[in-house]
Formats: C-alpha cells, sequence, structure tokens
C-alpha cells in the first residue's frame, strides 16, 4: 500500500491538472478539495468541485460539464498511477430493494455512490452549503 502522501500528492496533481484544463469552462469551478481513508483503501476517496450557485452546478449537469470533469479526473488520477482498484466496481452489489424518499436529486447521486462503491468526483454549490448548513463546510459535508 502507497502512503498517504504519495496518494495525496497524486490527487493534487491530477485536481490541478483537471482544474486548469476546464478553466475556460462556464459556469466556473470555484473550489475544489477531497478527503477520505485513502490510507485504509484508494476507493474511499471523494473529490469535489464546488459552483458558485445552484442555478450554474444544473446548467454544468445539463451541459455535461460535470461528466466531462469526472471523466477528466479518473483519467489524471489513473495517469498519475493512482491504484486502479479504486475505480473498479465489485461485483456483486444489488441496488433492487433500496428505496430513498425525498430529494430525487440526491437519491439518484447516492445510488449511483452506492452502487459503484468507488472513489467518487462529487459536485455542488456554495450556495447549497450557505443554505442548507449556513456555509459551515464541516456540517454540510459529514
Amino acid at each position: 500500500m502507497m502512503f498517504r502522501a504519495r496518494l495525496e500528492k497524486k490527487i493534487k496533481k491530477s485536481i490541478e491538472e483537471t482544474v486548469s484544463e476546464y478553466s475556460a469552462s462556464l459556469p466556473k469551478i470555484i473550489e475544489h478539495f477531497f478527503y477520505g481513508a485513502i490510507e485504509l483503501a484508494p476507493q474511499y476517496l471523494v473529490i469535489w468541485y464546488l459552483f458558485d450557485r445552484d442555478s450554474d452546478l444544473a446548467e454544468a449537469q445539463a451541459s455535461g460539464l460535470c461528466e466531462r470533469i469526472r471523466c477528466s479526473t479518473v483519467q489524471h488520477l489513473k495517469d498519475h498511477g493512482y491504484p486502479v482498484e479504486a475505480f473498479e466496481v465489485p461485483e456483486p452489489l444489488s441496488l433492487g430493494k433500496i428505496t430513498i424518499r425525498g430529494n430525487q436529486r440526491k437519491a439518484k447521486e447516492l445510488k449511483a455512490v452506492l452502487k459503484n462503491c468507488k472513489a467518487t468526483v462529487a459536485f455542488t454549490s456554495k450556495e447549497d452549503i450557505q443554505n442548507k448548513a449556513h456555509g459551515d463546510y464541516r456540517l454540510y459535508f459529514q
């Protein structure tokens, strides 16, 4: 197993390259960070990209920008030697009986995370963090 510092170096470089690659795209990524217990297993990685407003996030999702950013991030991670098992889907994993009530967008995102059980690239907005957690990142992302 690689040491955490080596993995973090690969992650930071991959994020920097992705942000640079999409620096001219609209809406703009205004912030990014990552966390996870990557020293236990590389798939316990979550990378977050933040847009300013909810409408920016919606536009990025509708235009396919979020998916392009996700794919680019994963490719950069692979190119820099991040362990490939972080991107492999364990089998078998069935979500057929899971029902999630409430916000359909959040339910879809959660099912995608559960289905994949792999390193995750996720998106949100600063507006959502402000509205749901009064700008408290720790509260919002717990």
